[in-house]
């Protein structure tokens, strides 16, 4: 059932990209220009401790559920069902809670999605020209690009060379360890809203990259 819980992995990913423009189109709506700054800031803290908590928690799980020193993979599996069923509860409870959001701007029913000038690359082509236009705008995505790009580089190999360096296989230690570099996003996030309460501090993007290098060059 490889290709199955592949092809199930793919949708939860899939969920999460639909939510995901939509949390923060939201936070216009909700708390205007102004607030705009803060209100991301807000939400990208909150998002990262729900994804560390997630993966925190959901480790812990495992380790309560799989007997230590269990290595055979169709053994493991079979204590996993439970587990997944904790995950799909929370995730109908997270659609109730969306569906009480309130709507503050009236919907556009014009607006109409073009499947062709989606598969023609038309959209992406449109969104890009805007977005060259201001110039400041496609730095911090292009920024953002390469944190998220390093992030999830070392993410991926941690686990593997804590197993390889230290003989550390407790999927808690290893969790709990890559939450300190959560922790460090949380703060940082919650600072940057904080210097940009009024407008948008655009000269935290330099310093930010500065930051990663020094930290890659370590």
């Amino acid at each position: 059932w490889f290709w199955g819980a592949f092809t199930m992995t793919f949708l939860l990913a899939l969920q999460s990209a639909f939510f995901s423009p939509a949390k923060y189109g939201f936070i216009k709506e909700l708390l205007g220009e102004k607030k705009l700054a803060i209100g991301n800031a807000f939400v990208q803290a909150v998002t990262i401790v729900a994804i560390l908590l997630g993966v925190y928690c959901y480790s812990v799980l495992f380790e309560m559920v799989v007997p230590s020193n269990t290595l055979e993979m169709d053994v493991i599996i079979g204590y996993l069902p439970p587990i997944g069923g904790v995950l799909v509860t929370l995730a109908i409870i997270q659609y109730v809670i969306c569906r009480s959001i309130p709507t503050i701007t009236q919907t556009n029913t014009s607006l109409r999605f073009n499947v062709k000038q989606y598969i023609t690359l038309d959209y992406l082509s449109n969104n890009l020209s805007l977005i060259r236009k201001q110039s400041m705008m496609w730095m911090c995505i292009i920024g953002l690009s390469i944190f998220w790009a390093v992030n999830q580089v070392v993410l991926a190999i941690f686990g593997a060379h804590l197993k390889a360096v230290a003989n550390v296989t407790n999927t808690v230690v290893a969790q709990g360890l890559m939450a300190v570099g959560g922790i460090g996003i949380i703060i940082g996030a919650m600072l940057a809203g904080k210097l940009s309460s009024e407008r948008i501090n655009t000269t935290l993007v330099p310093v930010a990259a500065v930051g990663i290098g020094i930290n890659l060059l370590i």
